[in-house]
């Protein structure tokens, strides 16, 4: 990832963990927050379920997170390091990018995005309805989604398969095509075979590479 996760944490007053004690702690809580908030939303959250799920008092919880928007931020930013921090492996194209199949780099994101956001649905879906209304929630997916652009883009450059005259434009556009089909299936709950929606959305992203 291009940005510093723990930085963006340490801004929101999240008290970092110092010891394996501590660690093991503030991961049982994040384990309990993104269980709660998948299975009953944000709002339909409290903070002293957390702590009881998350096998901790409540004033240990608001030790590490001194609100629940903190700690909201905080799960928020945990399913970006999972997911971006995966689709930032799978565009690994080396340094400088060696050539590929310009479906086989698509594959690797559509797979990826995919296969992460459907497998925690409800939990991303609670996450989107709560960042819509948080302007630093929807800077930091900004980011992320930007990462992932500029990594799909230096992948194209390299392809000799691709007729579209700009990558940067090109994989904007691949990305949120791919992330505006997997939302709508998250926050409207209208499940799909993640296989075939894999390969159809390859499928088109790949014809739209073709464009002169």
């Amino acid at each position: 990832m291009t940005f510093d996760l723990e930085a963006l944490a340490r801004a929101d007053g999240v008290r970092p963990a110092r010891q394996a004690r501590s660690e093991a702690t503030l991961e049982r809580l994040l384990d309990a927050a993104e269980e709660l908030f998948a299975a009953q939303g944000v709002d339909g959250t409290s903070m002293a379920a957390v702590a009881t799920a998350g096998r901790s008092s409540i004033g240990s919880l608001y030790t590490r997170f001194p609100d629940k928007t903190a700690l909201v931020r905080a799960v928020q930013l945990r399913v970006v390091r999972r997911l971006f921090g995966a689709v930032a492996d799978g565009l690994s194209v080396g340094d400088p990018p060696a050539a590929q199949p310009a479906a086989e780099l698509v594959a690797a994101l559509v797979s990826t995005l995919a296969r992460g956001i459907l497998g925690q649905a409800g939990l991303l879906r609670a996450i989107i309805v709560s960042g819509v209304s948080d302007p630093v929630m929807r800077e930091r997916i900004g980011l992320a989604l930007d990462d992932a652009t500029h990594r799909l883009a230096d992948g194209l450059r390299a392809c000799d398969d691709v007729a579209h005259p700009d990558p940067e434009v090109a994989a904007d556009l691949i990305v949120r095509m791919v992330t505006g089909a997997l939302q709508q299936l998250v926050v409207l709950d209208r499940p799909m075979d993640v296989d075939q929606l894999v390969a159809e959305l390859t499928q088109a992203a790949c014809a739209y590479l073709q464009r002169r």
